[in-house]
């Protein structure tokens, strides 16, 4: 992260901040505002790159919704969730895995997916984990509880962590199906609007659930609240997602609902992208410090993020000639495998450098 960003900073005086390798049941408060202050692109990042996706024609993607990176590939399933698509770094598609149907060897939907050692850990509907391994392809099949409302996936650290939605927890698993329901300090929040995400950084690993906003800790066995998000509204955001019903548009204007997206370790500082009054922001906070580094600050210049790996940002996005995602006048652009990209345009990959 450029030295720049905190010229225009805005900088907040918060609660002592603790880092990710350290127990405490205590956690930071935060305060986003509704700032108009803008960033430009030159002052995050110094290059990017544009990967369009050579989708074989059989196979056509939608929206690219989760996206994994493993060992140089990127893993990707679409908005219909019933596939998983491989490319490789110059935007060739390597793979293809689907397995539709209502046998046991099969799944009507795919919830989220993982990469675990040399298996694609895939959380279906109904319930299970499908597991295929990366080369041979060969499945395998950890049946889970029929009743079990799992819908997130995370490998990290050595450990593969699932979230059950209707107890409200975080669960371990191992590779017989066993699972261990981990110790939370803090009654976790309830993902009424969509479901919680799981976010890996460099020491730690952090969850937040849309609706509530905190963040938690996941470390050494146990959860903490880590983060504390406040903002204007609050309160009333919380109680209408507590009715179990999705606000209209016109609503969330009125409720000045925050919606986090992710959240990316970027070494001494995390990155929080996320939706506030229906306009993309981000937050930097500086983990040394425990400062808020800006008052929510507007992305409206590249596709949206939604991976960090190798010290780079990944976004997608919708490429095309009068589409072309990254605006060449803030930072130098290049497009890898041109040929790939068809007069109509097609999904591509985002690969901004830090």
């Amino acid at each position: 992260m450029k030295k720049n960003i905190i010229n225009f900073a805005i900088i907040v005086c918060i609660a002592s901040m603790y880092s990710c390798s350290e127990t405490t049941f205590s956690s930071t408060e935060i305060t986003i505002g509704n700032s108009d202050s803008s960033i430009e692109l030159k002052d995050c990042f110094s290059s990017a790159k544009i990967i369009p996706l050579k989708e074989n024609a059989e196979t056509p993607m939608a929206d690219i919704s989760i996206m994994k990176y493993h060992e140089g590939k990127f893993y990707c399933t679409d908005t219909h969730a019933t596939a998983i698509w491989v490319f490789d770094k110059e935007g060739n598609q390597t793979a293809y895995f689907e397995h539709l149907g209502h046998s046991g060897g099969e799944y009507t939907k795919i919830l989220d997916f993982d990469i675990v050692g040399e298996e694609l850990w895939m959380l279906c509907s109904p319930a299970k984990i499908m597991r295929v391994g990366l080369a041979s392809e060969q499945i395998s099949i950890l049946p889970l509880d029929e009743a079990t409302t799992m819908n997130r996936i995370c490998h990290y650290d050595g450990l593969t962590y699932l979230y059950e939605e209707a107890e409200r927890a975080v669960y371990t698993i191992d590779g017989q199906g066993e699972t261990s329901r981990l110790f939370s300090q803090v009654p976790l929040p309830m993902a009424s609007k969509e479901m919680p995400m799981f976010y890996p950084c460099k020491d730690c690993l952090l969850y937040t659930a849309a609706g509530v906003e905190d963040i938690y800790k996941i470390d050494k066995g146990n959860i903490t609240r880590y983060i504390t998000v406040d903002y204007e509204g609050k309160e009333n955001a919380i109680e209408r997602f507590a009715e179990a019903k999705v606000p209209t548009f016109e609503e969330r204007m009125k409720l000045s609902f925050m919606d986090i997206k992710n959240i990316f370790d970027l070494g001494d500082q995390y990155m929080i992208s996320y939706v506030f009054k229906m306009i993309y922001r981000a937050c930097f906070i500086d983990k040394e410090s425990g400062n808020l580094l800006n008052d929510g600050i507007q992305l409206g210049f590249f596709g949206i993020p939604i991976l960090e790996a190798n010290d780079r940002i990944y976004g997608v996005g919708f490429y095309s000639k009068e589409n072309p995602l990254v605006d060449e006048n803030q930072i130098p652009v290049s497009v890898v495998n041109q040929q790939n990209i068809p007069e109509d345009g097609c999904n591509a990959i985002i690969e901004y450098e830090l």
